[in-house]
């Protein structure tokens, strides 16, 4: 959550190199570029292995976070029945919402910004460790908890976080509030059965969740690793698209016009030039140079043809930076490239953007989790950016609305 540091110069090493995303479900508008920069990349989380991929990527693996070894401290010495650590925000809404909940009704105890090496020793006090997700991953406070042998109560999220912890006999699973509800209503009459699961998942860590035994798994795969990483101007061209990212999202301080200048001169040869095309295309128009824009746009229009067609998001690029400046007439010629033509139809600024936040739906672009979209500086790239854009000109549109409701519904860690 602090000042992001990039090693560059990766492609001049000789040994193999590893990226272990750890926080991809936030971070992935630029994880997905840098980890090009890798022969290996590892994420924390299991439903990111075929984004990465997806994304140009090597060989990528499932490769956990990890817990702490820690004394275990007796159930009767425990002084907090129901504790949560974590930073409790205007951004963390549902969290807020959680917390109050669990103060109100279970007299939870709330620590907030707690240096790191005090977690685990602070939940060694605690008997009930409630877990929360800010969009369905599985995160540091599962292994914190239970490394320090806390009964933990974490969401269901899949398959895999179960293969982390058994249910209802490592951890305890829930679906909703309710459920969360009546396990720490039953766990606080029941202490016996709480202090089981709570030793069972201490000593779970201890047998398979420890930092040495990540070390084991990370060593194993770098063995078996081919050479992945992508070389020369390739290379320059990833970290270019990865700063570009960091400074669109206001993550990183990044001078724009030499780095713009490199995105939308990278030849169409290189593997990766569509995408710095868009990268630059964007980056111009959201630094209001409509004619740098409108050229680019130009050029990128000239290369499309039937075998290009379907690349989605340098057509995106384009088509908004065109209805940014105005140019309608260019910014539908945009969208009717796109599959070789056979695009839905648009005549309106309104019509174009919800013709667009089809496409990037079907294309499973929904949302990008982490990345704050500015309605009134950011182009659009996702389709729920797209809905926004349109709903910021017309608020009370009823067809937007419901649109953009049913795109978010079912996505925990957005609200509509």
């Amino acid at each position: 959550l602090g000042p992001r540091i990039l090693l560059t110069g990766l492609e001049g090493l000789s040994c193999r190199t590893a990226f272990w995303s750890v926080d991809g479900h936030l971070n992935m508008y630029w994880h997905r570029w840098y980890a090009r920069l890798f022969d290996v990349v590892l994420t924390t989380q299991p439903h990111l292995v075929p984004e990465f991929q997806d994304a140009g990527c090597g060989k990528v693996h499932w490769l956990p976070w990890c817990g702490r070894e820690h004394p275990w401290r007796p159930w009767n010495e425990r002084s907090i029945n129901v504790g949560f650590v974590g930073r409790v925000t205007a951004q963390r809404p549902v969290r807020g919402w959680l917390v109050k909940l669990l103060r109100e009704r279970f007299d939870a105890d709330l620590r907030q910004d707690l240096p790191p090496q005090q977690v685990v020793p602070h939940y060694a006090d605690v008997r009930l460790a409630p877990n929360e997700t800010i969009a369905d991953e599985i995160n540091f406070r599962l292994f914190e908890a239970a490394s320090a042998g806390c009964a933990v109560l974490t969401p269901e999220i899949g398959p895999e976080q179960r293969l982390l912890f058994a249910p209802d006999r490592e951890a305890l699973y829930f679906e909703d509030v309710l459920q969360l509800q009546e396990q720490l209503g039953r766990l606080r009459k029941r202490p016996d059965e709480a202090r089981t699961i709570g030793r069972a998942a201490w000593e779970k860590v201890r047998a398979e969740h420890l930092p040495i035994h990540r070390a084991r798994s990370l060593l194993a795969l770098m063995d078996e690793a081919p050479d992945g990483a992508l070389r020369g101007e390739a290379a320059h061209t990833a970290v270019a698209l990865t700063l570009a990212a960091m400074r669109r999202a206001g993550r990183l301080e990044v001078t724009a016009e030499p780095l713009l200048r490199q995105l939308l001169a990278v030849p169409e040869r290189q593997p990766l030039a569509k995408a710095a095309w868009a990268a630059g295309i964007r980056m111009a128009a959201e630094l209001g140079q409509d004619d740098v824009a409108r050229q680019a746009v130009t050029a990128l229009l000239a290369t499309v043809n039937a075998s290009h067609g379907t690349d989605v998001d340098t057509l995106l690029a384009g088509s908004m930076a065109a209805l940014r400046a105005g140019d309608l007439a260019l910014a539908c010629l945009c969208l009717s490239r796109h599959d070789a033509g056979r695009a839905p139809a648009a005549t309106t600024p309104h019509t174009l953007l919800m013709a667009w936040a089809e496409i990037l739906e079907r294309a499973g672009r929904p949302l990008e989790p982490g990345f704050s979209f500015d309605a009134d500086h950011h182009q659009p790239a996702t389709a729920a950016e797209c809905l926004l854009l349109a709903l910021r000109d017309a608020p009370d549109n009823l067809e937007f609305s419901a649109r953009f409701e049913r795109l978010l519904k079912g996505r925990r860690g957005v609200l509509p």
